[in-house]
């Protein structure tokens, strides 16, 4: 599979995961899977995206100051436009919005536990958490590209052992899971919201990546994508159903450690080519909202005062709320994507000072 456009598709399903729950029309199981896939994906693309260059290039500083550079540009125009609006209207104390705004400027807020960050801009957590792993993705990189398959075992016991680590801290008494965002203990802030936390999907989106980028098949058949699919389904439906969030397995699985295994499985299945869900992922709706995932993510949040307001409590009501929603946050997003987030970048790229170093 050397067409990408299924990738694009499965971001675009997992930024529909994570708009639906936070308008409220799902469980917020949703938006665990949807984050989890995020950051899979973020992986995957970048490693076949980059994996010959860090490879071929033996000035891996200059290499990695234009992968910074090349990520950079693709976040920040967009991540300041919606970080001013969130930032100064959150309500805090002035004095307290000074201390915070170099942390946000810096993008390091969430590399370290603070509750106030959660009532500044509480989007902004995971743009911090892929900054950070973008710092740390050439370690992983060459990590992973010395044995794929061995890799892959090595993450997957290391998952496992970790799931078994956060259980055992949850049969002690030491509850997460209940709000959302779930960060209202250190727990909780390290398990979702940290970049900490999201090192080991990263890693295994790396993995996938380089099947991808080598044309290796990790399995024969085609019919592991629908397996995959048919599991993350079942799973996420049993979650939302289950009421007793207050269980060690329950708590565990809303949180998502154990939720990347058939993520993982999902990835490889796409990534080994041919597959007969390839099709579905790869379609133009969902390539489209793929494409502004970013500012659909980032700009969702406008949707609340725009479409603020009484509305008839009626399903007609209701369904005409949802609708209009809907409506502006894809107008927004499409929108920022064509007028801000590309032109942005594409004029941030051909003024890289990297080009400097290369010469």
């Amino acid at each position: 599979m050397k067409n990408t456009d299924c990738l694009t598709g499965i971001r675009g399903v997992a930024v529909l995961f994570v708009l639906f729950a936070h308008l409220g029309y799902c469980s917020k199981v949703y938006a665990y899977l949807g984050m989890s896939l995020f950051f899979m994906l973020s992986g995957t693309v970048l490693s076949y995206v980059w994996c010959e260059r860090f490879a071929m290039d033996k000035r891996k500083t200059v290499t990695f100051l234009s992968f910074m550079w090349s990520r950079l540009s693709r976040l920040a125009p967009l991540y300041f436009v919606a970080l001013i609006p969130y930032f100064f209207s959150s309500g805090r104390p002035s004095q307290e919005l000074k201390e915070l705004l170099p942390h946000y400027l810096f993008a390091i807020q969430s590399w370290y536990f603070d509750i106030r960050h959660l009532m500044t801009y509480a989007f902004s957590w995971s743009i911090s958490s892929e900054v950070f792993l973008y710092l740390i993705f050439p370690f992983l990189l060459f990590f992973c590209m010395r044995n794929k398959r061995k890799a892959v075992l090595q993450f997957i016991i290391i998952l496992l052992l970790y799931s078994s680590f956060i259980c055992y801290l949850t049969s002690k008494g030491i509850y997460f899971g209940a709000g959302y965002p779930p960060s209202q203990t250190l727990i909780d802030w390290f398990i979702y919201m940290s970049p900490y936390g999201r090192i080991i999907e990263f890693s295994m989106g790396i993995i996938a990546g380089l099947f991808l980028k080598n044309g290796s098949k990790f399995f024969k058949y085609q019919f592991h994508g629908l397996i995959a699919s048919s599991i993350i389904i079942l799973l996420v439906s049993y979650l939302s159903l289950n009421k007793d969030i207050s269980s060690p397995t329950m708590a565990l699985l809303r949180m998502s450690p154990l939720l990347s295994l058939p993520l993982f499985y999902l990835m490889l299945s796409l990534v080994s080519g041919n597959d007969i869900t390839e099709k579905f992922y790869s379609n133009r709706i969902l390539t489209s909202i793929g494409k502004w995932s970013y500012s659909i993510y980032l700009l969702a949040g406008f949707s609340i005062p725009v479409c603020g307001g009484q509305w008839v409590a009626t399903e007609a009501g209701i369904f005409v709320k949802s609708c209009t929603q809907l409506f502006v946050i894809i107008v927004l997003s499409f929108g920022s994507y064509e007028l801000i987030e590309m032109p942005a970048r594409k004029y941030l790229l051909k003024m890289s000072p990297v080009n400097l170093f290369s010469k």
